[in-house]
Parts: C-alpha cells; structure tokens; sequence
C-alpha cells in the first residue's frame, strides 16, 4: 500500500507557530469587519423613529418637513427642496444611497441635485448616484 505525504510536514513545535501566522493573517480582515459595524452603528445612532407611526423623525430645524415613506417602497420623493433640505431628507429617509452621495465630491453632488429636480423619484437618484459614485 502506497502512503500518500504532505508536500510540508511540520514539525511539532511549528504547529504553534503555523497557528500564530494563521491567526495573524486573518486578524486584518476581522479588525476591517469591526470599523465597518462601528461605522454602521454610528450611522443608525442618529436615526430616530416615532414609535406611534414607525417613520424616522424630521430634524425639528429642518426647514420643510419631510413627507412620511416607506423607504424603498415609495417611487416619488418629496419635490421642490433646496440642496441643503434635498441631502437632509435623503439622509432621513434613505439612508444608504445617502451613505454613497455623501462620498461625492461636491461637483457630483450637484448633479444630483440637478437630477433630483428634474425627476424626483428615489429608483432614478439611486441610478445616478450609483453611476457617479463607481465613475467617479
């Protein structure tokens, strides 16, 4: 009967060693994994929802308030808001499409707005901030 060896054979004191460099190539991904839940958790630390009706709260100093949807449900988004009412009610109201148009340069920002007045419907933003943000 023919036996079958490993190309490496370790010794055992390089069992400890081997683990050690396992543990260490690994560490990187879970301390990565660990800013971005820290990350996550920092952004719904700001999001606060009215028990009574389950909506995210509008900012009390926002100067419109926002029109009650449900997320990703809803096609048409509030219309007629200024740049800076536009990005709080994205941030209020879709959370993750404003995580990537809060990445883009100013410029690109625009040009959502831009889009956002000239069709105010959340699956079209979605396109065009996405396309922008992976163009960019």
């Amino acid at each position: 009967m023919q036996t079958h060896r490993l190309p490496l054979q370790l010794k055992p004191g390089q069992y400890l060693l081997a683990g050690f460099l396992i543990i260490f190539l690994l560490l990187p991904g879970t301390v990565l994994a660990d800013a971005y839940l820290d990350a996550l958790k920092a952004a719904a630390g700001d999001v606060e929802v009215d028990p009574n009706s389950s909506q995210a709260v509008t900012d009390p100093g926002s100067d419109s308030p926002a029109t009650p949807t449900s997320g990703s449900d809803s096609t048409a988004i509030q219309a007629g808001l200024s740049q800076d009412a536009f990005e709080r009610y994205l941030q209020q109201n879709f959370l993750g499409s404003f995580s990537f148009y809060r990445r883009l340069d100013s410029n690109l920002k625009r040009q959502i707005f831009e889009a956002y007045q000239e069709r105010p419907e959340i699956e079209y933003l979605r396109q065009q901030i996405k396309q922008r943000y992976l163009n960019r």
